[in-house]
């Protein structure tokens, strides 16, 4: 789906993979290249995503996305505008920086939106645009997603491009993935409460702010939390496949070991014990592996 106009000089498009069962219901263009919204169901689950271009001049006008707001929306391109200059834009403020983006945070207080990698990069200073006028990097693309679909955002990064003075900007959404609770163990672990409570401040530091309302703040601590079970478990299971490798390992050692004194001394009744004992063992993992992942299977597709 795309929108131009009869110069080359604007073009917007939203592309979706052939394997996505997308269904499109709606689909509006703007004439002047400027913006495109697409509107259709994933999963029968209702989504809005929408690609927008603003030009230096007047750029208001071309948010008129309220009425859109029934449905979670994902938008994205290059804004001309930084959010927050002192850490958006390397050179010094413009004068239109407060005009502009006054309005577009309004916007965003309106609709729920999250400035997704600003949101999982706090404190980071990545730029996706360099100005030869300005001499100076600014990140002006963004992706401002609803609030509804933040705990489907797994990641949001900035990479490099050779063909283009602008870089590219990735978010990884799963909107399909239903919200799995954390496994029973993490809560064991020491350090777990510790972590989540150093989380919770670290964000309270961080997002002090008073334009952003108390539920789109509430949101994002989720994302920011659920980030932090993830990280435990995955830190916890990798351990865990860890040290149950080299036992199963340092078992698999001993058997070839044994199995070849057996061979030599097949009537050695103590290298025979050993030998079955080492055997017990080794089925008593396999049949532990077999049993959780039936569990997982299970779990899943009760699900």
């Amino acid at each position: 789906f795309s929108a131009s106009r009869n110069s080359k000089s604007r073009e917007v498009a939203i592309l979706i993979s052939k394997w996505v069962p997308f269904q499109m219901s709606q689909i509006i263009t703007d004439s002047e290249g400027c913006c495109i919204i697409v509107q259709g169901s994933l999963h029968n689950k209702l989504y809005t995503l929408i690609n927008v271009y603003t030009p230096n001049v007047n750029p208001i006008p071309f948010f008129p996305f309220r009425s859109w707001n029934v449905s979670p929306i994902i938008m994205g391109g290059d804004y001309n505008l930084v959010l927050n200059a002192e850490v958006d834009r390397l050179a010094r403020t413009l004068p239109s920086d407060r005009h502009i983006t006054s309005a577009i945070k309004e916007m965003m207080r309106e609709l729920g939106f999250v400035d997704i990698w600003r949101m999982m990069h706090e404190k980071d200073q990545d730029n996706v645009f360099f100005s030869q006028i300005l001499k100076s990097y600014s990140r002006i693309v963004m992706f401002l997603i609803s609030t509804q679909i933040l705990e489907a955002t797994i990641d949001s990064k900035i990479d490099h491009v050779l063909l283009s003075d602008h870089m590219l900007l990735y978010s990884h959404l799963f909107p399909h993935m239903q919200q799995k609770e954390p496994t029973s163990g993490i809560l064991t672990v020491p350090f777990f409460e510790t972590a989540i409570r150093e989380g919770i401040e670290i964000f309270k530091l961080c997002n002090q702010d008073e334009e952003t309302s108390l539920g789109t703040k509430w949101e994002m601590l989720k994302v920011v939390l659920r980030g932090k079970i993830i990280s435990n478990v995955s830190y916890k299971k990798k351990l865990s496949l860890i040290r149950k490798g080299k036992k199963r390992d340092t078992l698999e050692s001993q058997l070839n070991s044994l199995e070849a004194q057996h061979n030599r001394l097949p009537e050695d009744e103590t290298i025979q014990e050993a030998l079955l004992n080492i055997q017990l063992e080794l089925r008593k993992n396999f049949n532990h592996r077999t049993d959780f992942a039936l569990f997982r299977t299970k779990h899943k597709f009760y699900e």
